[in-house]
C-alpha cells in the first residue's frame, strides 16, 4: 500500500526441554521494499478499496455501488480505517464496512493514522496505534497475506 509499511513476523526457537518464556512469535514494522516486483505494484488505499467493492458489486448489484474508500478513524470504532467500505449504489453517504469477508480488510500494513502526529498501521483489521521497534538486522522483510 502507498504510504504503508511491511510487517515482519519474528520467530524465536526454543531449545530448551522446560519450554521457553514469552511468546515464540511477534511482528514488527519494516520499510517497504523499493522494488516494486517484490510485491507487485503500490495500489493506494482507494485503489485497493475500489477493487474489492467491484467484486462485491457483483454479487449484491441492488446494494453496492462499486465504490469503495478507507473510513477514517471512528469514536469507539478506532479500526474503521482498517475495515474497506463499500459505498450504497441510492444512497452514496452510507458505506457498508466489509469486515465479514477476508478480503474486506485492508492489508496488513496499511496506513491508519488518525492524525499527522501519530502512526498507526493496521493488523488483520485492527489500527494498531504506537511506536514499533525497528526490525533486528539481517532479517529479511516479507509481505504478510
Amino acid at each position: 500500500m502507498v504510504k504503508g509499511k511491511g510487517f515482519q513476523l519474528v520467530s524465536r526457537e526454543c531449545n530448551s526441554v522446560t519450554g521457553c518464556l514469552g511468546q515464540r512469535d511477534t511482528f514488527q514494522l519494516c520499510d517497504a521494499p523499493s522494488s516494486a516486483n517484490t510485491c507487485g505494484a503500490m495500489k493506494s488505499v482507494d485503489q485497493y478499496a475500489n477493487e474489492v467493492c467491484q467484486r462485491y458489486r457483483v454479487k449484491y448489484p441492488t446494494v453496492l455501488s462499486g465504490k469503495g474508500r478507507q473510513l477514517p478513524p471512528q469514536p469507539g470504532n478506532p479500526h474503521s480505517a482498517c475495515i474497506v467500505a463499500c459505498q450504497d449504489r441510492v444512497w452514496q453517504d452510507t458505506h457498508y464496512q466489509m469486515d465479514v469477508y477476508e478480503d474486506g480488510k485492508f492489508p496488513f500494513g496499511t496506513d491508519c493514522s488518525p492524525d499527522h502526529r501519530t502512526k498507526a498501521y493496521c493488523l488483520n483489521g485492527r489500527c494498531l496505534v504506537g511506536d514499533f521497534p525497528p526490525p533486528p538486522p539481517l532479517l529479511i522483510c516479507h509481505k504478510l497475506r
